[in-house]
């Protein structure tokens, strides 16, 4: 962050950008000290999944009480991604000349997407198999380095990584009602050497980073979708990226189907849309 601030900030000169140092707003114990104060200065927050899940929760909290919209965004490898959370009254235009209507969508939170939605209710028509790479930014979002020394409390190897990591994925499996094939034997190698990785006392003080591509292209469709809500112009994506570098293709589906109302900024006719084009999951191929 230290070295793309000043980047970004270049980049982005009609708004102001600053990163949320925790020691400027007084916090102790990292994100879990961070105050709904602090959070409710900014307009939009970005969370990267570096932080421990608690961490993450913690703050997406602060902002949903606050009504501050937040990405959590993260990465592994090849696979990287980002969940939208924009509050559950979220109102933009659409691009003009079609935007005499106010729209209305209801994100869900963070704590919904990742304790009260299974991941089994994403599978429709269009999207028979969860997506992978979703499953992935699941797993290490909760099973990251300070959970795992926490629940262990012995000496790490990288041995004691995957036996923990295959027990936790076997009770993942089951909570999410998900099929016991859903992780193929290289998604569990790769998602072992990532723990691996993300443990300090394995990775000497290392963090695992994606390949520069990689940030680039995920980067230009979150940095599209902060430009959104910043103007409050253009239909957001609802509301999880995921791009797999394999595939080559990024895709957008929802956590749940969203409840999308209708206004007509001249009058005050308002109505729930019967239609819901975000429902389905889009597809780019890059």
């Amino acid at each position: 962050m230290d070295c793309a601030l000043p980047k970004i900030k270049d980049l982005n000169n009609l708004a102001s950008i600053s990163e949320c140092s925790l020691s400027n707003n007084g916090c102790t114990g990292g994100l879990l000290g961070l105050t709904a104060e602090a959070v409710a200065a900014y307009s939009v927050l970005l969370l990267a999944d570096c932080y421990s899940k608690e961490e993450l929760l913690h703050v997406s909290r602060l902002c949903d009480s606050a009504k501050v919209q937040y990405f959590v965004s993260g990465g592994a490898f090849l696979d990287a991604w980002f969940i939208s959370c924009l509050g559950s009254d979220y109102q933009f235009k659409n691009d003009p000349p079609n935007n005499k209507e106010l729209r209305t969508f209801q994100f869900p939170t963070l704590t919904e997407i990742t304790e009260d939605i299974p991941g089994s209710s994403l599978v429709t028509k269009l999207h028979p198999v969860v997506s992978p790479v979703y499953l992935k930014a699941r797993v290490l979002l909760a099973f990251c380095d300070e959970a795992f020394v926490s629940r262990t409390g012995t000496a790490v190897t990288a041995e004691a990584v995957r036996a923990e990591l295959m027990t936790f994925l076997e009770s993942f499996i089951a909570s999410e009602g998900l099929p016991k094939d859903c992780f193929t034997p290289d998604d569990v190698d790769e998602l072992c050497a990532v723990a691996k990785l993300r443990n300090k006392s394995l990775s000497n003080g290392r963090y695992l980073s994606n390949p520069i591509v990689v940030h680039s292209i995920v980067g230009s469709f979150l940095s599209q979708e902060v430009i959104k809500v910043l103007s409050l112009v253009g239909e957001p994506m609802f509301n999880i990226f995921a791009f797999s570098s394999l595939k080559f293709e990024g895709k957008v589906f929802p956590a749940k189907k969203p409840a999308v109302s209708i206004c007509n900024t001249n009058s005050s006719d308002c109505h729930v849309a019967k239609k819901q084009r975000v429902e389905e999951v889009e597809i780019f191929e890059l």
